[in-house]
């Protein structure tokens, strides 16, 4: 969550309790395809919308302050460059995965799996429904089944509401056993699923991160390739921690192939925004004004990003908001930059995107500059020699 405070996002004091807050590990390892915290890593949190309100005090991103959002475009850049073929497994070089693990020690995970989620069902369980607030429980155990939901809202832990839904209430006679335990049934045992009547099975519903469409996916295949220390036989019935607790991000790990395919969602939008930059732009994108294939993929990821209406530590009312995952706070800072003027733009010398709010920007560093007016140079050296007119140097 972040404020909006005059026209500037973010907060370096921490003026708010809560939102901003992410968590990253001080090293990060890759096994078996999966990037996660190294053995032995701390974890901490840090506020990602913290370097964003300095670069926008200090004029945005140009000249050495770089939007957060500018090194993740550059990493997927860089990696996109030395993929294998689509039918080829990935295989990062080791140049690219020293990057992506420096990158990750300065910024986290990017909370893919967060990303994907509205709402995720867990294997029932036999336990006791709670009557009240107090605590009062019903004194039976029934299956119970726990959800949680993203909500954005602030009071929960990290926008996630977690409910533990009894089967019904009073319990079911069918479906309910004393706590004396004689029928072997204990309280937290799995509930056997012939007797749930096909009405509660373990999934996730979620949103493809390219579209938001929306999708119901087990939670084994779901969730558990983004938990390696959970067997491939309990992924559809294991309780995962609370999503995005300190907990979650000890345990969770993220894909190499997600990760990539994720920040290339991000690289996709951001230079992919202007009509004509799109090879495979369809005639009524071009000329009738329809979303052009970035727009699209921005609104996509701005899907999860819920506003919030707070009250300041003077009282005043303050909007602010609340977003999902990294990526979706990095599509936000994409977005206020974009709405101040600022565009995405690709180098000309070396092809790298960068941001800029300079109009006749051309390339992302003084160096590229100076490398193009060599190239300019020679040009029009070889040219002037030729007898032909001087070519034109770049601006």
């Amino acid at each position: 969550m972040d404020r909006i405070d005059g026209g500037t996002a973010g907060t370096s004091d921490q003026e708010l309790p809560f939102g901003g807050i992410w968590w990253r590990a001080d090293r990060y390892e890759i096994l078996d395809g999966r990037i996660g915290p190294a053995q032995g890593a701390v974890l901490d949190t840090y506020d990602p919308w913290a370097a964003y309100a300095r670069t926008r005090r200090a004029g945005s991103a140009v000249d050495g302050a770089p939007a957060p959002y500018a090194a993740l475009l550059e990493l997927a850049w860089r990696v996109q460059l030395t993929l294998p073929r689509a039918h080829e497994p990935v295989r990062l070089t080791p140049d690219c995965e020293r990057r992506v693990l420096e990158w990750c020690a300065s910024h986290g995970l990017l909370g893919i799996l967060l990303q994907e989620t509205e709402v995720a069902y867990y294997a029932a369980r036999w336990r006791n429904a709670v009557l009240d607030d107090g605590g009062r429980v019903e004194g039976v155990l029934q299956p119970i089944r726990t959800t949680y939901t993203w909500t954005g809202s602030a009071w929960d832990i990290a926008g996630w509401a977690k409910r533990e839904e009894p089967w019904s209430l009073p319990a079911d006679p069918l479906r309910r056993v004393t706590r004396d335990d004689d029928d072997g049934i204990f309280e937290d045992q799995l509930v056997e699923p012939e007797l749930l009547a096909g009405r509660w099975r373990p999934e996730v519903l979620g949103r493809r991160p390219e579209d938001a469409a929306y999708t119901t996916r087990m939670l084994g295949p779901a969730w558990g390739p983004f938990f390696p220390a959970v067997p491939p036989e309990s992924r559809s019935t294991h309780e995962y921690p609370w999503p995005g607790g300190e907990r979650w991000w000890m345990e969770y790990a993220e894909p190499v192939e997600r990760f990539l395919e994720a920040s290339g969602v991000l690289l996709d939008a951001l230079t992919a925004l202007e009509a004509g930059l799109d090879p495979n732009e369809s005639w009524a994108v071009r000329h009738l004004g329809l979303p052009t294939r970035g727009q699209t993929l921005l609104h996509s990821l701005l899907q999860s990003v819920r506003p919030l209406l707070l009250r300041s530590s003077d009282g005043e009312w303050t909007g602010g908001w609340r977003t999902k995952s990294l990526l979706a706070s990095y599509a936000m800072m994409a977005y206020l930059d974009i709405l101040a003027g600022k565009r995405i733009l690709s180098c000309d010398t070396c092809g790298k995107p960068y941001v800029s709010g300079a109009y006749q920007a051309r390339y992302c560093s003084d160096r590229c500059r100076n490398t193009a007016l060599k190239r300019a140079y020679r040009s029009r050296r070889r040219e002037h020699s030729n007898g032909r007119p001087d070519a034109d140097v770049p601006h």
